[in-house]
């Protein structure tokens, strides 16, 4: 019986898998929409009242245009009107006095920055003895890898 079982399972999943997978996402996706519609309906209800009062604030579904529904054409009316309305920006732009920015200058340093120098060499040798260890070492792993390429643990040196 589990084996019949496991076979069955392995032929829908092999054969039938995808178009399974298809089919349950088609179901969720009409399910979700049933849900949304009927939400909007209960947000929304489309009764015979709620018609009359969309018609009595001037909603005339006959009267309405797409290029009124343009947000930056209504933006740029709107400006339009405010820059040629008389008066417009004379209580909106006060006078004030200009701003008074400080004087720049360099920063002063109290005492005079200093580089030491021997410790700047001490670190370009650390710096060039630390490469000269990592290559003898490097050319001691080749020459061991060389001699006996079988008894190597690890990725090769290189």
């Amino acid at each position: 019986m589990t084996r019949l079982v496991l076979r069955w399972r392995t032929l829908i999943s092999n054969r039938w898998g995808h178009r399974l997978r298809f089919l349950l996402m088609v179901v969720a996706a009409v399910a979700l929409g049933a849900l949304s519609a009927v939400g909007i309906q209960k947000l929304y209800p489309q009764s015979g009242q709620a018609f009359d009062n969309v018609f009595a604030l001037g909603g005339d579904a006959a009267q309405f245009r797409v290029a009124s529904a343009n947000p930056i054409r209504e933006i740029y009316d709107d400006v339009i009107k405010k820059i040629t309305t008389p008066g417009y920006g004379a209580s909106t732009f006060v006078s004030r006095s200009p701003v008074q920015f400080p004087d720049w200058r360099p920063l002063q340093m109290t005492k005079p920055f200093e580089i030491d120098q021997k410790a700047i060499q001490r670190a370009i040798a650390a710096g060039i003895n630390a490469d000269i260890q990592r290559n003898y070492q490097r050319s001691q792993d080749l020459i061991q890898y060389g001699r006996n390429p079988m008894g190597w643990h690890g990725p090769p040196p290189h």
